[in-house]
Formats: structure tokens, C-alpha cells, sequence
């Protein structure tokens, strides 16, 4: 008998309070703030890591509106917040 298949995010958890209030369902402006939020107490890379994850998990098919935030937001991150040539 050939072993079942697992989804490969079965056993990965977002744990509740990591992006500081995001949801799919809130206006850009307090999306944002949250972002802006998790960028400066953990890191930019740490906030678009827990984003691309929400974004990877969310299904196109299923949950189309959170996989459609996600990226939208990632983008807005790497335009606003994203690495400056004058910072280096």
C-alpha cells in the first residue's frame, strides 16, 4: 500500500497575532498599519515571509479573496517599504 499524501502545509501554523490585526476583510489603510507595524518590530523580511505564507496557503479556487489581498499587499510592501538603494 502506497503511504497517503499530506498537503505540504499540514502541519504549519500562523500563530495568532503575527501580523499585528491583518485581515483580508479590513480597508487598506489599517491593513497597511499593521504591516508597517510587523515590518518595524520584526523585520521586513519576517513580515513578507507570514504574507507570502498566508497568500501560499490561501487557495484560488476556495478562498480566492485572502489569496488576492495577500498579494496585493506584498506588492504594496516591496514598493513602500521594500529594500532603498539610498539605505545601503
Amino acid at each position: 500500500m502506497a503511504a497517503a499524501r499530506k498537503k505540504w502545509a499540514r502541519h504549519v501554523h500562523v500563530r495568532s497575532g503575527a501580523l499585528k490585526g491583518w485581515c483580508a476583510k479590513c480597508p487598506a489603510a489599517k491593513r497597511h498599519e499593521a504591516l508597517r507595524s510587523v515590518a518595524r518590530n520584526d523585520g521586513y523580511a519576517a513580515a513578507v515571509r507570514r504574507l507570502n505564507f498566508l497568500g501560499n496557503v490561501a487557495s484560488r479556487r476556495t478562498n480566492a479573496a485572502l489569496h488576492a489581498v495577500a498579494r496585493r499587499d506584498v506588492r504594496w510592501m516591496e514598493r513602500t517599504l521594500g529594500h532603498r538603494k539610498a539605505d545601503r
